[in-house]
């Protein structure tokens, strides 16, 4: 008798352990959600800024979508405005571009695993109103026949992204990159049409805000045609066409017209 009860306990022990273990490693699979910490937007400029964050934990699930969200209201998600920026754990950063100068924008991290998304801390950053950047031009050399080396130095890219650089040269005094001006730019821009053309055609210097009516693109540069015609795909184009207009009304024949009129009275 004192025999079968032994064998009964030690088999109600052996489920008990079996039960207790599997108990365990049930336990040890359930997946909870990440955590992430957002880290303070840096470099901030006036249609940029650097933002980013860092995966603490991937809560013991599989990171799938990592990124940094941002809009101009509070609390934006991934239905705003983002930027995924790879998988797993760690710190990642990305150059938020296409902002507009002297606006207000709300930014946080966010990471995503199979139990849902989580969202980091929220900063606030209001970006810069861009000013003129500043340039030294090199002095020319080897100049043999029909042939020249020159150059220059951005010494300042007043707060902003610099879009172009290069030189420009004429058998004239000043030479300007206005010589070049594709009026079919202003045309489409008159028609309430957002645009985007070569840093060669110099009528983007003064028509075209990245970001805001447009974008621009160097011809022989075939990447940036793509990321360029990329920007549009989710913007508010009826919103970059009306700024287009704005932006193009102060070149059109009343006030072209009012500027030489100025130009002649101060002389």
């Amino acid at each position: 008798m004192k025999t079968k009860i032994y064998h009964l306990l030690v088999c109600i022990a052996g489920l008990l352990c079996l039960y207790a273990c599997d108990d365990e490693k049930n336990n040890s699979e359930v997946v909870m959600l990440p955590r992430i910490m957002t880290v303070a937007p840096t470099d901030i400029k006036a249609t940029s800024v650097l933002a980013g964050g860092h995966v603490m934990s991937d809560g013991g699930g599989n990171i799938t979508e990592r990124g940094v969200c941002w809009a101009t209201t509070e609390s934006p998600t991934t239905d705003n405005d983002k930027k995924l920026c790879g998988t797993g754990k760690g710190t990642f950063q990305h150059v938020i571009t296409g902002l507009v100068p002297g606006k207000t924008y709300n930014i946080r991290a966010f990471v995503t695993n199979e139990k849902g998304v989580v969202y980091g801390e929220e900063y606030t950053i209001t970006t810069k109103n861009p000013t003129l950047a500043t340039v030294v031009s090199a002095h020319v050399t080897n100049a043999f026949g029909a042939t020249a080396i020159s150059g220059g130095n951005v010494t300042k890219d007043g707060d902003d992204v610099i879009s172009a650089r290069g030189v420009c040269w004429s058998t004239d005094h000043n030479p300007t990159i206005e010589d070049n001006w594709i009026l079919v730019i202003p045309e489409a821009m008159a028609c309430g049409l957002p645009v985007t053309t070569s840093i060669y055609n110099g009528c983007h210097v003064e028509l075209i805000k990245e970001g805001v009516n447009g974008f621009i693109f160097d011809t022989f540069k075939e990447e940036t045609i793509v990321t360029a015609l990329g920007h549009f795909h989710g913007r508010d184009l009826q919103a970059m066409g009306k700024a287009s207009v704005e932006i193009e009304r102060e070149f059109d024949t009343e006030h072209c017209a009012q500027r030489e009129f100025d130009a002649i009275m101060k002389k």
